[in-house]
Parts: structure tokens; C-alpha cells; sequence
């Protein structure tokens, strides 16, 4: 495995610990940021908590309801 391929690996990782920290930052609970992206609690947890990946698109609606730019 490459270190390009190793870092953007880890930084998949990342994204769901980083969601869940701007989402307890911004004290949005965890049902209401659900119903905002139109999902299931439950699948907003594996996002969170890594257990799904993502697409692009998914993050970028993510970051517009944190108002991240």
C-alpha cells in the first residue's frame, strides 16, 4: 500500500469523529441532525461512528447543515 493511499485511508477515518464533534459543538441532537439530513438515527451513528462510508455528495450536504465551510 502506498503512503498516499495509507494517509487518505486514515483520513476516511476521521470524518465521522469530526461530523460528531461539530454536531456536539453546534449542540444539535443526535435525532434532529438525522431528520435534517433526511436519514435514520441509526444510520447517522455508523456515519459517525465509521461503520458506513460515505460519497462526497453525503459530506458536502453534511457540512451545509453545520454550516461548515
Amino acid at each position: 500500500m502506498s503512503l498516499s493511499t495509507e494517509k487518505k485511508r486514515k483520513s476516511i477515518f476521521k470524518i465521522g469523529a469530526n461530523i460528531k464533534k461539530w454536531r456536539n459543538y453546534q449542540q444539535i441532537k443526535e435525532d434532529v441532525f438525522a431528520e435534517m439530513l433526511h436519514i435514520s438515527t441509526n444510520t447517522l451513528q455508523k456515519v459517525e461512528n465509521n461503520k458506513i462510508k460515505i460519497g462526497l455528495l453525503e459530506i458536502r450536504i453534511i457540512a451545509a447543515q453545520l454550516q461548515i465551510s
